[in-house]
């Protein structure tokens, strides 16, 4: 990396943890975006891990983050905001994403509350095979 490189990069990977919590909350910037996932996932600070979190809003990304990260707290808050998603959005990809979830928390929740019926339905069956 050439020192050019490193004196522009994005705030949101600067060391300081306070200067990359503003970044991320102020930013819109397509490349942090896009990142938001990686740092999740990857950042020391859960502070920081928490703020990104905060700004994902791809289900998909939701799902993978409360399956593999490995702090309790974080899968808990991508689980709530998953929840949240089906509570407010009808799509046709729900339905697949519904089936992809693990958490038996997390499957009454968004069963009891999707907005879509196809996916409140889905726990009748649920419960019948347990």
């Amino acid at each position: 990396m050439s020192i050019l490189n490193w004196f522009n990069k994005p705030k949101w990977q600067h060391p300081n943890e306070q200067v990359r919590i503003t970044a991320i909350q102020n930013s819109a910037d397509n490349e942090l975006i896009k990142s938001l996932p990686e740092i999740v996932n990857n950042d020391v600070s859960e502070k920081v891990q928490k703020t990104a979190l905060s700004k994902i809003e791809n289900p998909v990304a939701l799902l993978n983050i409360s399956q593999q990260h490995s702090n309790k707290t974080i899968k808990q808050l991508a689980n709530k905001k998953l929840v949240n998603w089906f509570k407010s959005n009808t799509n046709s990809e729900q339905l697949d994403l519904f089936n992809s979830i693990t958490d038996p928390e997390t499957i009454k929740a968004v069963a009891q509350f999707a907005k879509d019926p196809k996916v409140r339905t889905c726990l009748l069956y649920t419960s019948d095979a347990a």
